[in-house]
């Protein structure tokens, strides 16, 4: 082979190590995934009596369910069974020796609410999990399986990004050191951040075959609280009050958020990350709700309650809401609040890139 204007060189020759005979080696971030030919997965349509429209509060009645759920699909098949939760279906998976009911109905129960729902199943099809062309159904339960796997490693997700947030938890100092990397900025290296290891999951067909694609990812957390953060850009505000509240949330809307405290069970406590829909200044601690219980309390009462933190008063609060997409009345997708979180300032801290 010449170089291409033929001039000077004549034959260009390959570099020794790309040479035929020399050993490569090569790695990959795909992981093969099989499914267990012992079991087998069956999909059945979900309906709660009185009907709930909070995701979470589904989940928590199905889930507190499961052993009665899976008893009455098949005798003590809580013994060999497991099932999955997703929109409105309900993944079942069992031994293939068993045949399981087609509809049952069970009672549940939400921990500090008296009102008991009415959980009805009706079998729909069996998921397909081997062989030819795996359909969406199928890739969609792998992918929420794989989540749920990786939830019990105490990962927050963005998406398909999981991150280890328990990892900034000042009772792990030996992880810390180790997993989350402090990195140095600014005039003379004065600031400084935090950078949450984490993962990029996903999962891919390729020919007759299901891999898991796994990539180490970051995400910068702050050292400052939204609070502080907040105050310092008000120092250096000329503008009206109100100019203040639009230039905070056009700034700071669509940014994420780690809370400075845990929460969740004993043995899986760990920080939450959300998205900000907006901060709102007309709301403060002292702003009431009504818990789980049904009882009305001020979400400064309930920081401090459960978590221990004190709140200071008249700060503003970060909402966060979570959407679904669901058909209305006339056939068409509309997008819907089913989840809003609200959060003093005081207790989160900006993560990513500032611009």
């Amino acid at each position: 082979m010449t170089e291409p204007n033929g001039a000077g060189g004549g034959a260009v020759v390959r570099p020794s190590f790309c040479s035929l005979g020399n050993s490569v080696d090569a790695s990959t971030n795909l992981f093969n995934l099989k499914v267990d030919e012992s079991v087998k997965i069956q999909v059945y349509a979900v309906n709660i009596t009185p009907p709930i429209t909070n995701v979470s509060e589904v989940r928590k009645v199905i889930y507190n369910a499961q052993e009665p759920i899976l008893n009455a699909l098949v005798a003590d098949g809580a013994k060999v069974g497991a099932i999955l939760h997703q929109g409105m279906n309900l993944f079942v998976t069992l031994p293939h020796s068993l045949t399981p009911n087609q509809t049952v109905a069970v009672d549940s129960t939400i921990q500090g609410n008296s009102q008991t729902f009415s959980i009805q199943l009706a079998f729909k099809h069996d998921l397909v999990l081997r062989g030819g062309d795996l359909s969406q159904e199928a890739i969609q339960y792998m992918n929420v399986a794989l989540k749920k796997a990786l939830g019990q490693l105490h990962m927050e997700f963005i998406g398909r990004h999981g991150f280890l947030t328990n990892m900034c938890s000042e009772r792990s100092p030996e992880q810390l050191s180790t997993l989350v990397k402090k990195v140095k900025y600014g005039p003379n290296n004065s600031k400084e951040m935090l950078l949450l290891p984490g993962h990029f999951t996903s999962i891919q067909q390729i020919g007759k075959s299901l891999y898991l694609q796994a990539d180490l990812t970051h995400r910068i957390v702050h050292n400052e609280t939204l609070l502080a953060v907040i105050q310092n850009e008000k120092r250096g505000f000329s503008g009206s009050e109100d100019a203040f509240h639009t230039h905070i949330n056009d700034k700071f809307k669509g940014r994420r958020v780690m809370t400075s405290y845990e929460s969740g069970p004993d043995n899986n406590r760990s920080r939450s990350l959300y998205c900000i829909d907006r901060v709102a200044f007309d709301e403060t601690p002292e702003t009431k709700f009504v818990d789980s219980s049904g009882n009305e309390t001020s979400i400064a009462e309930y920081l401090l309650k459960m978590y221990g933190v004190e709140c200071q008063p008249r700060q503003t609060l970060v909402v966060s809401e979570r959407r679904k997409k669901v058909t209305n009345s006339d056939g068409a997708k509309v997008e819907v609040v089913i989840r809003t979180i609200k959060l003093p300032v005081q207790c989160v801290t900006l993560t990513g890139l500032d611009e």
